[in-house]
């Protein structure tokens, strides 16, 4: 597996699908070209939603952590121009899902959804895209070790990388259109009045307190703030002295 801190395991291709026809190339001068045009590509298209498979666990972490490398700002792929974008780590466990560990981007205006994390919570052999949609699709992406990825690379030959990369992307809608991921996030999210993108990555307990807060405000409730401490804690005061003549 390629690793972000060796120098070497460069981003050379980041494979972009729409829900129309659009095959192109965009060639880039080098790994950062290729970030910052992604991020581009981001602002041109304005989606309200971005979706991809594990890409809390890889890609977008990869991303970030080459941008670290070569020290680069955050791309400004954010709605709202004042609002920068920050990648966040998320760390949770419970005995259904087990320990949960990724690195998510907070898109100020965009929702982003890892649709790894949907299938992760399916009783099924295995979470791979090649799995998932050979299963329930019929159809899986072309077999290509990261070895000979590297090679082809290398030696110019892109050709199967970028079909490789396109299937990787377009099977990611083909099961989303399948299962109806979107409208079941949205309307789970509706009913726990938490963000879509929550009822992937954060715990029971978190989506409980967020019906919890609604029904509270409703009622007209005030509710202690748990970014301070409670009055109720004791403390020590000063020590007072007898007063001499």
């Amino acid at each position: 597996m390629p690793k972000s801190y060796r120098h070497d395991d460069v981003i050379f291709m980041i494979g972009i699908t729409y829900n129309y026809k659009d095959d192109k190339d965009v060639i880039c001068e080098d790994e950062k070209t290729c970030i910052t045009d992604f991020a581009k590509r981001v602002i041109q298209e304005d989606p309200d939603i971005i979706v991809g498979y594990n890409i809390f666990n890889f890609d977008f972490k990869y991303i970030y952590e080459r941008m670290q490398l070569h020290l680069l700002n955050i791309p400004n792929m954010s709605r709202i121009p004042c609002l920068p974008v920050v990648f966040e780590e998320f760390s949770w466990q419970n005995a259904s899902y087990g320990s949960n560990k990724f690195i998510k981007p907070q898109i100020p205006g965009r929702t982003v959804i890892d649709v790894f994390q949907y299938f992760k919570r399916m009783n099924i052999d295995r979470h791979s895209l090649q799995y998932v949609s050979q299963t329930f699709l019929g159809e899986t992406k072309n077999d290509l070790d990261y070895k000979d990825m590297m090679k082809m690379w290398k030696e110019g030959d892109t050709e199967k990388i970028k079909e490789y990369c396109a299937q990787d992307a377009y099977l990611v809608l083909r099961l989303i259109e399948r299962f109806d991921i979107l409208v079941d996030l949205m309307e789970r999210a509706r009913i726990l009045r938490c963000k879509p993108e929550d009822i992937l990555t954060r715990g029971e307990q978190f989506k409980v307190n967020h019906n919890l807060i609604f029904e509270c405000v409703r009622r007209g409730f005030v509710l202690e703030s748990t970014n301070f401490p409670s009055w109720t804690e004791s403390y020590e005061g000063a020590t007072v002295f007898d007063p001499e003549p």
